[in-house]
């Protein structure tokens, strides 16, 4: 999840993540070639919020992220983001 927003002052963000079975193995970006089966934004409108969803094969995982903008004020307004990780299937790590 890297977020950048279409503003004249953007904020950008990021993540990285990993499995408790193999914590060497850690990503911060999503590509085919590493058994990625899906990624992308599900809704968002560039601007104040939206929702990205990755399946992470290797790792077993769901990642959704999820970001929003309050009501601008004078500093602009505030971010909010949300990151939740889900067990794609049950599996055998022994």
């Amino acid at each position: 999840f890297g977020m950048k927003t279409r503003s004249e002052s953007p904020i950008m963000t990021g993540f990285m993540w990993s499995s408790v079975y193999n914590p060497m193995e850690i990503r911060h970006q999503c590509r085919h070639e590493d058994d990625m089966s899906s990624f992308g934004w599900s809704i968002h409108n560039g601007r104040d919020f939206g929702q990205h969803e990755a399946l992470d094969n290797k790792l077993n995982t769901k990642l959704t992220t999820s970001f929003l903008k309050d009501t601008p004020d004078i500093n602009g307004g505030s971010w909010v983001n949300r990151i939740t990780a889900e067990k794609l299937q049950d599996a055998n790590y022994d």
